[in-house]
């Protein structure tokens, strides 16, 4: 993915979020890759 968008293929990185652990969330967000995060509340 972060070659992918340095090389202008895709302009932003994103991902939809169904894991009842956080702290998968939190490695993922912190890989700094991502721009966007759906995340299912209910």
């Amino acid at each position: 993915m972060a070659r992918a968008k340095s090389e202008g293929l895709v302009c932003h990185v994103g991902l939809s979020f169904h894991d009842p652990d956080p702290n998968t969330l939190i490695k993922l967000l912190d890989t700094g890759l991502m721009e966007l995060v759906t995340l299912q509340h209910n």
